[in-house]
């Protein structure tokens, strides 16, 4: 008595019920089909990186030899108790215009001191404007910002006084 078996005579490669044999050369075209997708979506991924934002800031080594001095102006900033409030203000019959409130530690209005600022996408450098504000009353500064639409912004402020360290402020905006 002889046993069916689904081995032909001339090779010992199982078939299936439809006739496909899986060969050496099958196998090594879905590894090679495997990983050409795998390199074709690295390659997708490696040209989106470099073509975006590379998240390094001009100066970095020379900013990171400088970190004590910066942490140094930090603690005679704080130890002079200044304070920036940061409002939005937008009418509707004039373009939109920040203003920032400066105040010493007993809450008394800081004047005399000169802002700029810079106001941008978080994601992006391409929409940043550097904002210049004038006193307009004792301890509060304006500035016209009229590039503020709807979104996401970064405020980034330095307050100075002749004398004094400078006192720096970052927020973040969202806006409806």
């Amino acid at each position: 008595m002889t046993l069916a078996s689904p081995l032909s005579a001339t090779s010992r490669t199982p078939t299936g019920a439809d006739g496909f044999r899986l060969t050496g050369w099958h196998v090594l075209a879905i590894l090679g089909g495997l990983f050409g997708v795998m390199l074709a979506v690295n390659i997708v991924f490696v040209v989106a990186a470099l073509s975006t934002h590379s998240g390094e800031t001009r100066y970095a080594y020379m900013n990171g030899l400088n970190f004590n001095e910066v942490l140094a102006e930090e603690r005679a900033q704080s130890a002079l108790g200044w304070g920036m409030r940061i409002e939005l203000v937008r009418p509707a019959s004039a373009p939109a215009r920040l203003v920032a409130v400066l105040t010493q530690r007993d809450g008394s209005p800081l004047t005399g001191a000169g802002i700029t600022a810079v106001v941008g996408r978080p994601a992006t450098q391409a929409e940043d404007a550097t904002l210049r504000f004038t006193e307009t009353s004792p301890g509060h500064y304006e500035a016209p910002a009229p590039m503020l639409g709807p979104g996401a912004w970064r405020f980034e402020a330095t307050a100075t006084k002749p004398g004094h360290p400078a006192l720096k402020a970052e927020t973040r905006l969202s806006l409806r």
